[in-house]
């Protein structure tokens, strides 16, 4: 009697182990493996569905501003005289490579603006240990300041500086150009920079400029001082402030708003000093050229 019993609990023992090892090797609805691969597909899920949403969301978000930024750049343009003054940071932390990317920037901006001493004029600063003027068409009544000027010398000429961050200087130096600026004009800046400033607060001269008329741009990075960037621009702060990830993407911004922007202008212009000339820009592709005999510049193909 008691071998018998031994035996039948011996042979119930094994037959319970080889159930339990049956129920967790297979891929049914309660083992670990079921749960193994479970979260294997889980995460392979959630990576695949949350991956397009942030390439979506960048693309809209782009998008977004290209489209601000070109409805602005068409407000701009419909004033018969403005005065427009950059003021780029030229300092350690935005490197000689990203500076390349903001002078490319203005020069794109340019591009897609009328240019002449009847129509836009141009200044240009930049700021590191020193606010430098590069730049001032805005003071200057020259028949020569035009947009050939402007993009075939005068910016390229500009350098890099490296140092601090003394965009208070650059802002100070931008107020004394434009108490000097045509009465009658349409008054902008445009703030090219990190946001790390230093050498003194330059919101209260933003705030100052703004109280005088004045537009201000700002234009920034998302590593730099993005409160600072925005306190310093013109309201609605949406139409005004533009923070993408790099300032290489400023430039891919400006083409994409000015070449739509572009679709208002003609190929071809002459610009003469003369009130009956046609005050269109350069297309982007076109080359700009001078006239030396009657002080006319043109687009060629």
């Amino acid at each position: 009697m008691n071998v018998l019993n031994l035996s039948f609990v011996l042979t119930f023992m094994l037959a319970c182990k080889m159930i339990s090892e049956s129920v967790s090797q297979s891929p049914n609805q309660h083992g670990t493996h079921v749960h193994s691969n479970f979260g294997k597909i889980r995460r392979q899920k959630s990576k695949f569905v949350s991956s397009k949403p942030r390439v979506k969301q960048l693309d809209t978000y782009i998008d977004e501003i290209v489209q601000t930024f070109k409805r602005n750049v068409l407000r701009l343009r419909s004033n018969k005289k403005l005065d427009l003054i950059f003021v780029i940071d030229a300092s350690f932390s935005v490197t000689s490579e990203y500076f390349k990317d903001e002078i490319r920037f203005v020069s794109r901006f340019v591009s897609g603006i009328p240019v002449s001493m009847d129509t836009t004029r141009v200044a240009v600063i930049t700021f590191a240990d020193i606010a430098e003027l590069w730049v001032d068409q805005v003071t200057a009544d020259n028949i020569h300041d035009h947009k050939c000027s402007l993009l075939g010398t005068s910016l390229p000429a500009i350098t890099y500086a490296s140092g601090s961050t003394y965009t208070y200087g650059g802002l100070l130096r931008a107020k004394e150009i434009m108490d000097n600026a045509r009465v009658d004009s349409k008054k902008v800046i445009l703030l090219i920079t990190d946001g790390r400033s230093n050498g003194g607060d330059p919101r209260g001269v933003a705030q100052r400029l703004r109280r005088e008329g004045i537009e201000i741009f700002t234009f920034g990075v998302h590593s730099g001082n993005v409160d600072e960037l925005t306190s310093m621009a013109s309201e609605p702060k949406l139409d005004h402030v533009y923070i993408l990830k790099s300032f290489a993407e400023f430039e891919s911004v400006a083409r994409r708003a000015l070449h739509a922007a572009e679709t208002v202008t003609l190929l071809n212009e002459f610009i003469a000093p003369s009130l009956k000339a046609r005050r269109e820009s350069c297309f982007l592709l076109l080359k700009c050229s001078s006239r030396s005999s009657n002080n006319w510049y043109f687009c060629l193909l």
